[in-house]
């Protein structure tokens, strides 16, 4: 399985010849033309059976609606192939000695019968449903080939298999793996109880391996590479969709050159399997098992930390398939949000774009300065030949019109005084009068700035009766803040509530209660939700306007700071429990726990929602990576840090102690590297090189500093 619609494209099949009837086996994608009529089954006057196995690979492989010509799998196939591809596989059917079969999971059933309506009719003639695996059946599996070849299995190893693979449809790849790794282990014609335990059984056999096969590497500092190649292979989806990562193809020649011996290790193993593409020819690579990409927790970290830019990167690729299938036709590069976008990722990930992908983006961003080019000079040829068709009239009339706005602007300064003047005799001869006296000072204010008006009219501001009401409780109000357009308000109180009100006409919209005070409130970026902080010891998700929970945020202490991440999908709060927490929004699941010596009454995420910083009563100052809660940075003060935040392009922090200091911070490593290179006066001797790093070959540990001798 895992062809893709290329798969039957006249294609070379393999037959067996121990059935009663040809069976043809689908080896590899081929490119087109399409062929599936008579000739490809020559030689058989029976009937012939076409497998098709995995035949939801043919959406997997092909995802979105597709563009002719573009790939966005890797593959070398499209969205647009998909009907094409049915309908061939139809005709075949019906000009040929053939049946065929396809095995297709359940939740791709309705992509399959949309191919078509004749392909649905004939998929609606042959449905057999095949059900989840009863135990006896599933004892079958694990105990019947082992018989035919003779092998025995050890007392209760059987029902430990079976005890350990329960009734989850998705541990039947895990069980395959783990009996294929029971079977290189096998002594004396047995399968044994040890060799299972060694494999780590079989909710860790595969990812066991993966970690062996990649310690070597790991362990030589090429971390890096791994996770370079394994996002490279996994096609991730969003978590709010609540679909699952599921395997890519991907061309082993956009892999950097380091990675195949990796590459070779991991294929040697079975967990990846490499081809190639009969299109384009190139060299293939891909997960063998997508349990793997289920159950490896060091690859699930990867996808998790990288999800947003692997979803961008994902995003950008059939761009630049349809930039290349246009002849690289600059109305097809990015422009606008979109470059600013890959811009960005390409300047903090930029070793994790292959060539393709960087080439894209800088030609973008080239062709974005050629066409600021280009209307700055059609702007600037407009002007001249503006200029050049009224400097005559100008010229002309400039020397009357002088005159008239300066003798204009005298009269206005002298009425501007006057009405100023006005305004603040009317104002203290009496309160009857504020009306008039806030009239004479708006009528100066517009004419022209004055600070005698300016006082008149905000005293008349501080004396007249508000148009906007006033939002009442029965207790202190301890948080209040805007939601982001501007029309809502919402505070929190000493009264166990937070309110949500209309903040032009104080209507309540919506009232939202704790079983304690209310420390902390904040709008979600796109003003839907609401997150309070409370001492009942939790943080609460509600819906803006209706009021309704939508997830509820337990701590162990009192909640002192709530806020969300740019996306809104995390929330982060902190506690007198001594931690910083960040939770799913909508389900309340905790993701990451950060932990202080004392209380953290101050939380924010970075403006690109990686990072959260904390402060505590601790004296310090802290970031953390948000996704895994591994601390990155720690800023220390005198006294309790009671204020943090980001800077807008999140290089720096800012921290506000009792120390009677704020003080500002680089948060990423390179940045202080660089800082600290800039006040170095020298580098390492050789003589200290060799006495710090051994044998290690001397290199300018500063690389802006002379090498030293």
């Amino acid at each position: 399985g895992g062809a893709g619609p290329r798969s039957f494209a006249g294609a070379p099949l393999r037959h067996t010849s121990s059935s009663a009837y040809p069976i043809l086996l689908v080896p590899e994608i081929l490119a087109p033309p399409f062929s599936l009529t008579p000739p490809f089954c020559k030689g058989y006057s029976a009937f012939t059976l076409l497998i098709a196995d995995q035949f939801e690979e043919l959406f997997t492989n092909t995802p979105g609606t597709g563009t002719p010509g573009t790939d966005t799998s890797g593959t070398g196939t499209s969205g647009s192939d998909r009907k094409p591809f049915a309908a061939l596989l139809l005709q075949a059917l019906a000009q040929s000695p053939l049946s065929v079969v396809l095995t297709l999971r359940a939740d791709f059933y309705g992509q399959a019968i949309t191919l078509s309506r004749e392909f649905s009719d004939r998929m609606q003639q042959g449905v057999v449903n095949v059900g989840p695996i009863v135990p006896e059946e599933l004892r079958l599996i694990i105990e019947e080939p082992a018989r035919l070849v003779g092998l025995r299995l050890a007392p209760g190893l059987s029902d430990r298999l079976l005890a350990d693979v329960g009734d989850e449809p998705g541990n039947l790849p895990l069980l395959e793996f783990a009996l294929t790794e029971l079977w290189a282990r096998r002594t004396d014609g047995q399968l044994s109880l040890t060799a299972y335990e060694a494999i780590g059984k079989v909710s860790g056999a595969i990812a066991q391996r993966a970690e062996q096969e990649c310690a070597p590497f790991l362990a030589n500092g090429q971390d890096s590479l791994a996770r370079l190649l394994f996002t490279r292979l996994v096609r991730v989806a969003q978590v709010e969709d609540g679909s699952s990562d599921t395997r890519l193809r991907a061309n082993l020649g956009e892999l950097p050159e380091a990675v195949r011996p990796l590459v070779k290790a991991l294929a040697d193993a079975r967990l990846l399997v490499t081809g190639r593409d009969h299109t384009t020819g190139q060299e293939t690579v891909e997960v063998a098992h997508e349990a793997l990409i289920r159950h490896w927790a060091r690859l699930q970290a990867w996808m998790n930390q990288d999800r947003e830019f692997l979803l961008w990167r994902q995003r950008l690729r059939p761009s630049i398939d349809e930039w290349q299938r246009t002849e690289q036709d600059p109305g097809a590069l990015l422009r606008g949000a979109l470059l600013t976008e890959a811009e960005r990722w390409r300047s903090h990930r930029h070793d994790d774009l292959n060539a393709s992908e960087r080439d894209f983006v800088e030609k973008s961003a080239e062709q974005r300065e050629r066409d600021q080019h280009d209307q700055e000079r059609r702007r600037t040829l407009f002007t001249r030949s503006l200029l050049a068709g009224v400097a005559g009239a100008l010229l002309l009339a400039g020397f009357a019109g002088l005159q008239w706005r300066q003798a204009d602007q005298q009269r206005q300064l002298a009425l501007v005084r006057q009405l100023a003047a006005q305004a603040g005799r009317v104002a203290n001869q009496s309160t009857v009068l504020l009306q008039s006296a806030t009239l004479l000072a708006i009528e100066s204010l517009r004419r022209f700035p004055s600070l005698e008006a300016d006082l008149v009219l905000r005293s008349g501001l501080d004396l007249l009766p508000r148009p906007v009401q006033k939002h009442t409780y029965e207790s202190g109000v301890t948080a209040v803040t805007f939601s982001p357009d501007g029309r809502y308000v919402v505070s929190g109180s000493e009264d166990k509530t937070a309110r949500v009100w209309e903040a032009r006409t104080g209507k309540e919209v919506a009232r939202l209660t704790h079983e304690n005070f209310v420390t902390a409130v904040t709008f979600s970026p796109d003003g839907r939700y609401v997150v309070s902080g409370s001492w009942d010891q939790t943080a609460r998700v509600w819906e803006a306007r209706t009021g309704k929970k939508v997830a509820r945020l337990t701590h162990e202490g009192n909640v002192t700071a709530v806020t969300f991440s740019p996306d809104g999908r995390y929330v982060v709060s902190g506690s007198r429990d001594k931690t910083a927490r960040v939770w799913e929004a909508m389900s309340g699941k905790e993701v990451a726990r950060m932990r202080h010596e004392s209380n953290v009454p101050a939380v924010t995420f970075s403006p690109d929602g990686h990072y959260v910083v904390s402060g505590s009563s601790d004296k310090t100052a802290r970031v953390w990576e948000a996704r895994t809660g591994q601390e990155v940075a720690r800023l220390t003060h005198e006294g309790w840090v009671s204020a943090v935040t980001f800077s807008p392009d999140g290089r720096y922090v800012v921290s506000g102690s009792f120390d009677n200091t704020v003080r500002v911070s680089l948060v990423n490593p390179e940045d202080l590297i660089a800082e600290a290179c800039t006040r170095m006066t020298r580098n390492f001797t050789r003589a200290e090189w060799r006495d710090y790093l051994g044998d290690e070959p001397y290199r300018q540990t500063c690389e802006n500093l002379s090498p030293g001798e």
